[in-house]
């Protein structure tokens, strides 16, 4: 079996959303494309940072820091995942940008659009992949989904309806279908 390409993370954050990513991200999987490995954890405490590696990261022994800005300074880190809160997302971004590392960053991705530019602005400046962890549209799964949907039809003709009962907010769109 031919040597993979391995990926290095700094997880930013110790919360419940960064476990749910490294929980998968570190699965063992034998037909995976590249090795993930967790090697870098930013916390806001060293003592957070060290609990969140003993629990979710067993088989590997990531840095621990105690700050998100210096987990992305680590040279030993190919890509930043970013659990924070959303009001945070802009800046460890622009951070993590600046040290010339990828970013994976947690939905909401910014808190406006003139954030998501400087953001954008950053990365392609900097020359650094940017996204929002959420099902990205160039992923194998949603090229899939797309091409059933659009192309097979396998659930016949989309309709798009705006839900408009008080309970539900009108951004929920719901996709029907005909028979």
């Amino acid at each position: 079996m031919a040597d993979i390409p391995t990926v290095r993370w700094a997880i930013i954050a110790t919360g419940l959303i960064s476990f749910w990513f490294v929980e998968d991200i570190v699965l063992s999987r034998p037909d995976a494309p590249v090795k993930h490995v967790i090697q870098a954890i930013g916390s806001s405490s060293k003592a957070k940072g060290e609990a969140f590696a003993a629990k979710h990261c067993p088989n590997s022994k990531p840095t621990i820091y105690d700050s998100y800005e210096a987990a992305c300074k680590d040279p030993e880190v190919d890509i930043v995942y970013i659990g924070t809160p959303h009001s945070f997302h802009k800046q460890n971004c622009l951070d993590a940008i600046a040290h010339g590392k990828n970013v994976l960053c947690e939905k909401a991705f910014c808190l406006n659009a003139r954030e998501a530019r400087e953001v954008f602005a950053a990365a392609k400046e900097k020359g650094v992949y940017v996204a929002e962890a959420m099902w990205l549209r160039h992923r194998p799964l949603f090229k899939t989904l797309m091409k059933l949907l659009h192309e097979e039809k396998v659930i016949g003709d989309r309709h798009r309806a705006i839900e408009t009962q008080r309970s539900v907010p009108a951004r929920y769109l719901i996709l029907a279908s005909t028979p």
